[in-house]
């Protein structure tokens, strides 16, 4: 069976689940239904695919966020409800549904294999995961460190932070983030290259926010709260900061 239902609330996604269990039959559900691994809309003029789950036929078949898929196998969607759509778009395992989307203003046909849907935990494990892949990049890093687990090595908690610049591209960089990760190696005492790991951050950091006096004084209680305190560079940050505020 194609996931169907919206990225939202877990409230909202519970009602939308038993919504889509009293729409549609019983026989969409049976093992025979073929599974893509793509979550969609329902619109007026097709299915407009809200996430695409890795490791399943849409991935594997360059299925993209955005894409409106318009006809299954020449059968349109458009102007049918959820339980049509699944309807479309379920067949049996196996079979190759040919799929007519478009993709911004171009029109093409993409072959998808269907195969058996996963067990409801591998499922929603891929949910997850293609949820977090596409988050805004402060979102990812966030929940990526909070998932580190406490003996994480520093090179582990770097490779989050290089992952962060790399997906923030134009992007201005968030106070927040740098602040979070400075925090988690601030904490991590001890640990073999803290110290380097600190200052590489905070030279990246400085780049783009070094004028900004809040930013400064922050930095200051981060460093200041390490084990063991690095009060000269704290007090320097904390003295920036006020001359910032303050350039009278």
């Amino acid at each position: 069976l194609l996931d169907s239902l919206p990225v939202q609330s877990t409230p909202m996604r519970f009602v939308s689940l038993l919504l889509l269990l009293i729409v549609i039959p019983s026989t969409a559900l049976a093992d025979g239904r073929g599974w893509m691994g793509v979550v969609y809309n329902a619109q007026v003029d097709g299915a407009r695919v809200k996430l695409v789950l890795p490791e399943t036929p849409a991935a594997e078949a360059g299925l993209r966020i955005g894409d409106v898929l318009l006809t299954v196998d020449d059968r349109p969607l458009a102007g049918l409800d959820v339980k049509g759509m699944s309807e479309v778009l379920t067949g049996d395992v196996g079979t190759t549904a040919s799929l007519r989307l478009r993709r911004g203003s171009i029109e093409q046909v993409v072959g998808v294999v269907r195969i058996a849907r996963p067990d409801d935990e591998r499922v929603e494990a891929l949910r997850a995961e293609a949820e977090l892949a596409a988050a805004p990049p402060e979102q990812q890093v966030m929940v990526r460190l909070q998932k580190l687990p406490d003996e994480a090595p520093v090179a582990d908690v770097l490779d989050v932070w290089e992952s962060y610049l790399t997906q923030r591209g134009e992007r201005k960089m968030s106070e927040p983030v740098v602040l979070f990760v400075l925090q988690r190696l601030a904490e991590m005492d001890g640990a073999g290259g803290r110290e380097e790991a600190i200052h590489a951050v905070l030279d990246e950091a400085d780049h783009h926010m070094e004028t900004q006096p809040r930013y400064q004084r922050r930095i200051a209680d981060v460093l200041a709260g390490m084990e063991p305190p690095d009060h000269r560079l704290a007090v320097e940050r904390a003295r920036r900061g006020l001359e910032l505020a303050d350039p009278t």
